[in-house]
């Protein structure tokens, strides 16, 4: 029980950039995410991502498609992501690829359309192993 809650509280302060050009795919991914008590800030396309990611605003996991238009796609968008920050979580959704690619570019990869209860879990699952090393290690000395 008290893992659950854990996990529960884990989505409360949890920042995730949801990157994905069909519009209204974006929207309804970005409405189950509220819905689960997650903040979502929303992207196009990667070059808006970059932009937000590049901004200083704490983003804690990246979500995107995988085809998308405009300079980069949403693997090419992992890389950079994952070489600038490399503690992020990056969660795949897409229809277009039939088999994943890289693993090392992703920590959850999900196929479109997806069941939303377990959807929500899968990213709560992540999330929260993720806040279990943010405690378990010591934080890096102030400098002082």
């Amino acid at each position: 029980m008290s893992a659950q809650i854990a996990v529960e509280s884990q989505a409360v302060t949890t920042t995730i950039l949801v990157v994905e050009d069909e519009i209204f795919v974006r929207l309804d991914i970005a409405e189950v995410l509220r819905n689960a008590s997650f903040r979502v800030i929303e992207a196009g396309n990667a070059d808006e991502a970059l932009d937000v990611l590049n901004s200083a605003y704490p983003i804690d996991a990246l979500m995107t498609d995988i085809r998308m238009p405009g300079s980069i796609d949403g693997i090419d968008l992992a890389a950079r992501v994952r070489s600038a920050w490399p503690n992020m979580k990056i969660i795949f959704v897409t229809s277009h690829s039939p088999t994943c690619p890289d693993p090392t570019l992703f920590d959850l990869f999900i196929g479109k359309p997806y069941d939303r209860a377990r959807f929500i879990q899968r990213v709560r699952q992540l999330l929260a192993r993720d806040s279990f090393w943010r405690v378990m290690m010591p934080e890096p000395p102030s400098g002082k």
